[in-house]
């Protein structure tokens, strides 16, 4: 079971680093275009690999409350092997989840180079996904609060 905690483990760190303040999140390495058009390894990629995020003032509710998820079942997951870790998960899917409720908007809205290519339709669907997660891990009434809100039994995706 070590190597499937390891395997969950990767990318929590990796999206760990995205993270690097309250309200500023990593989104997006590369351009659709460029990327899209090259057929080999990423790291044999030579052409530029742009780095972008959202902030208050370019926000992305949606991307903010998946990478909130994710860090809220990684926190259950590592909750009991590694309780620092699953508390370092927890504190960053509540930050996330703040700036998510704060400074709503679309992904695809605030950064240009991925409105072409994985646009965002409406925040609803993360916005209750990712307060589900934090209510799971928590127990939290306010984010089942918040889930109960933004859930819409007829999306529009």
């Amino acid at each position: 079971s070590d190597w499937l905690l390891d395997c969950v483990k990767w990318p929590l760190d990796y999206l760990l680093k995205c993270h690097v303040s309250d309200d500023e999140l990593y989104v997006q390495v590369g351009s659709g275009a460029s990327d899209h058009s090259y057929w080999g390894r990423p790291e044999t990629m030579t052409m530029a690999r742009p780095a972008y995020k959202i902030t208050a003032a370019n926000p992305g509710s949606d991307v903010s409350m998946e990478t909130a998820a994710a860090f809220a079942s990684g926190a259950i997951v590592f909750n009991s092997t590694d309780p620092t870790y699953a508390a370092t998960l927890l504190e960053h899917a509540k930050s996330l989840w703040t700036f998510a409720t704060m400074h709503k908007g679309k992904y695809s809205d605030s950064v240009s180079a991925a409105n072409g290519f994985y646009p965002s339709y409406n925040i609803t669907d993360e916005m209750c996904w990712g307060s589900m997660w934090l209510y799971k891990a928590t127990g939290d009434e306010q984010y089942l609060t918040e889930a109960k809100k933004w859930f819409d039994p007829a999306p529009d995706w």
